[in-house]
């Protein structure tokens, strides 16, 4: 996968995977309420657009961010890390969501 492609959900496409081109070549109106997750390195020119009211969060490892810098400088992005998840923090979700996953199973 790269930056080229990308999943377009709204109310008529539902999922439909567009090339990047298509989508920075939407009517102006269509481009002001955009979000774009993506965990790939931002290289296409065409996500520099500062006119574009996009929202883009780039979930991706410090080296896919340091190979997005030209498109972090452009947009001045903020750029924020996490660290990874402690096995405690693992655990306690995996018991949280299967606790959860049992009470929906739960005979009525």
């Amino acid at each position: 996968m790269s930056d080229d492609y990308c999943y377009l959900f709204d109310h008529a496409s539902h999922g439909m995977r567009i090339t990047a081109d298509y989508l920075f070549n939407l009517p102006h109106e269509m481009k002001t309420d955009i979000w774009v997750l993506t965990d790939e390195v931002i290289l296409n020119p065409g996500w520099n657009d500062r006119t574009s009211k996009w929202f883009i969060i780039l979930a991706a490892s410090p080296a896919k961010v340091q190979l997005s810098r030209q498109w972090a400088k452009q947009r001045k992005v903020g750029v924020h890390y996490m660290s990874p998840w402690k096995w405690e923090e693992i655990f306690a979700a995996f018991r949280y969501e299967m606790k959860s996953f049992l009470i929906l199973q739960k005979p009525e």
